[in-house]
């Protein structure tokens, strides 16, 4: 099959288009404000991490039910440190434009 010069220029062109569409949709999805939650999900002390976690789900909720934060709803990413005592501080380091508090 020949495709005309004029032809292929659309089919690039379109192509190209299409292709920024999905930069700018991944670029603009928000999918809220994530809050680090860095305790003892694992091991001797995973009551406490456990008990840390369902404290800030609650939190979670009632600000979210609220409308959240500047309407962006607020998220959790929890981070297991083992309950070791430098473990938070290496996990911090990897976690840029994310509200942290170490447990």
């Amino acid at each position: 099959m020949v495709i005309k010069p004029n032809a292929r220029k659309i089919v690039i062109t379109l192509i190209i288009v299409a292709t920024l569409l999905i930069i700018l949709k991944i670029i603009r999805t928000d999918d809220g404000l994530h809050i680090a939650l860095v305790g003892p999900m694992t091991g001797k002390t995973q009551v406490n991490g456990k008990a840390y976690l369902e404290g800030v789900n609650m939190a979670v909720q009632g600000v979210n039910q609220q409308g959240g934060v500047n309407g962006k709803k607020l998220c959790i990413d929890v981070y297991d440190d083992q309950n070791k005592n430098k473990l938070p501080h290496k996990k911090q380091r990897k976690l840029p434009n994310i509200i942290v508090r170490s447990l």
